[in-house]
This record gives structure tokens, C-alpha cells and sequence, in this order.
């Protein structure tokens, strides 16, 4: 889907209306910004659907491996808060 958070509705509503009928949803964060609260309300619309979901990090490069572990450990505890469930947690670079 084009994903949520553009300055194109349209793009929101159609990720909206694939939720019910997703298998799995893959949701990207970025390393820099983790969970904002758009996300956190996208998240939380995704657990009223108890979806499997996957966090990736994104621009994991950007940060050191201590930055990183702390970034993945706060996207953990707040997916798995937000979601009512535990989710796989990828760290990414797309360079």
C-alpha cells in the first residue's frame, strides 16, 4: 500500500481499507523517529484487526549499536503494548 502520514489522504484511507484484509502487516519506523504518534494511532487501528505484524526500523545505519539496541527495545515494548502482542523487530539500512 503507499502507506499513512502523506500529505495525500487518499494514500491513508486506501492502507485503511486494506487492513481488514491483510494476512500480515510489515510496519517501517524510522531509527531517527521511532513510533511518532500518527504511527502510534496506525498501530493501534491495526490491533483492533489482531493482524500478525512485523516492525522493521529503518535508517538503522544511522545510529550506533547502542542507539540501535535502545531504539529496538523502545519499538518492542511499545508494539507489543500498542498491538496486544509481541512482534518480530528488524533492524534495516535501504541505502
Amino acid at each position: 500500500t503507499p502507506g499513512t502520514n502523506s500529505i495525500d489522504e487518499a494514500h491513508t484511507t486506501l492502507t485503511e481499507g486494506f487492513l481488514p484484509r491483510a494476512d500480515l502487516i510489515v510496519f517501517v519506523t524510522s531509527a531517527d523517529r521511532p513510533f511518532s504518534e500518527s504511527e502510534q494511532a496506525f498501530l493501534t487501528e491495526i490491533g483492533r484487526w489482531r493482524k500478525k505484524t512485523i516492525c522493521v526500523i529503518n535508517k538503522a545505519d544511522m545510529l550506533s549499536s547502542a542507539e540501535l539496541e535502545h531504539v529496538h527495545a523502545y519499538v518492542e515494548a511499545h508494539a507489543a503494548r500498542v498491538l496486544g502482542q509481541k512482534s518480530d523487530i528488524f533492524a534495516i539500512s535501504a541505502r
